[in-house]
C-alpha cells in the first residue's frame, strides 16, 4: 500500500513540476513577445532613418571633399586627366561611395574587377621585398 501511495505521490509531484514548466516557459515567451513587439514605434524607426540619411549625406560629402587621391596626385605634380587608369584596392573600395566619388574625379570609371585583398597583399609582399634587399 505505502509503496502505490509513492508512486500516486511521484505521479503528482512529477505533473506539478511539468505545469510548473510549462507554466514558466509560457510567460517567459510572453514577456519576450511582448517585450520585442514594443521595442521600436512607427515615430522612432522615422526618427532614426532620417538620423541615419543625415549622418549618410554628410558622410557622403565628407568622402568627396577628402579624397585621398587629390594629396597622392599633388604629391606627384599630376592631375587627374593624366592618370590612365584608378586601381581600387583595399576593403573600403568595395562601397559604392568610394567608387562613385572616384569615378566622379578622375571622370572615368576605376578598374575593380581585382580582388582588393589580394591586390594588398601582392603589394605588401612587393614592398618587403624591395625592402629586404
Amino acid at each position: 500500500m505505502t509503496y502505490l501511495l509513492w508512486q500516486i505521490f511521484a505521479c503528482l509531484l512529477a505533473t506539478a513540476v511539468l505545469f510548473f514548466l510549462l507554466g514558466w516557459a509560457l510567460r517567459a515567451w510572453w514577456r519576450h513577445k511582448t517585450a520585442a513587439d514594443n521595442l521600436i514605434t512607427e515615430s522612432e524607426r522615422t526618427s532614426w532613418q532620417t538620423s541615419l540619411e543625415g549622418m549618410k549625406s554628410r558622410l557622403e560629402a565628407e568622402t568627396s571633399r577628402q579624397l585621398a587621391a587629390e594629396k597622392a596626385l599633388a604629391d606627384a605634380q599630376l592631375k587627374p586627366r593624366e592618370v590612365e587608369e584608378v586601381v581600387l584596392v583595399g576593403g573600403t573600395t568595395r562601397t559604392p561611395l568610394i567608387r562613385r566619388t572616384v569615378q566622379e574625379y578622375f571622370d572615368r570609371k576605376p578598374h575593380t574587377e581585382l580582388n582588393p585583398d589580394e591586390v594588398v597583399a601582392l603589394g605588401f609582399v612587393g614592398r618587403g621585398c624591395i625592402g629586404g634587399q
